[in-house]
């Protein structure tokens, strides 16, 4: 079947589908298929009905040949209600590659090289801001040069971090990171 997602609520982990019939289903978090997205009001998606009359295996529809779109869905649904807010762009972020990340974090850590490949372009710039900063403050005293060896010390814990994370702890990580839609100062641990 297919339905639009008409409501969903991040605390009770639980949301509501509308079918053209106007029939309404109700799902759970753990029913929702996609794992790089999270259900949001307003997509489109597939789903089968168990004996209960719940939604289960909820996945994000394929466009319809027709090209229907699920604005048009969300105007078949409701009619006579006021439009909901349009439909966001499914996110779908690149893969990260822990090797990457580490490799990033060993040369470039320091000038935020792993800190862009993330996403987190703001920690990226106070890397390298601050990196010029910090050692600048040297010249001017040499007890100043605690400084820009307090950020060496913490870019090798994150990347020593990155190579005691197991392959399957990285993927794990990376997806709920990823889910999150990073901010320009997102931090991954």
């Amino acid at each position: 079947m297919k339905g639009l997602i008409m409501v969903y609520n991040d605390q009770k982990q639980a949301g509501g589908i509308a079918t053209p019939t106007g029939q309404r289903y109700i799902f759970q978090l753990a029913d929702w298929q996609e794992e790089l997205t999270l259900p949001e009001c307003g997509m489109m998606v597939e789903f089968e009905v168990d004996e209960g009359g719940r939604a289960h295996h909820v996945r994000l529809a394929l466009p319809e040949p027709s090209g229907q779109s699920a604005q048009d869905l969300q105007e078949e649904l409701t009619p006579d209600m006021p439009t909901l807010a349009p439909v966001k762009e499914r996110y779908v972020p690149s893969p990260k590659k822990k090797s990457v990340l580490t490799l990033l974090g060993i040369f470039l850590g320091v000038y935020g090289g792993h800190k862009f490949y993330l996403g987190a372009w703001g920690w990226g710039l106070a890397y390298i801001f601050g990196g010029i900063f910090l050692s600048m403050l040297m010249f001017v005293h040499p007890v100043m040069l605690i400084f820009p060896l307090a950020l060496y010390v913490f870019v090798g814990a994150e990347w020593i971090r990155y190579i005691l994370m197991t392959d399957a702890q990285f993927e794990q990580k990376m997806k709920r990171y990823q889910a999150k839609r990073p901010s320009p100062f997102a931090f991954f641990w």
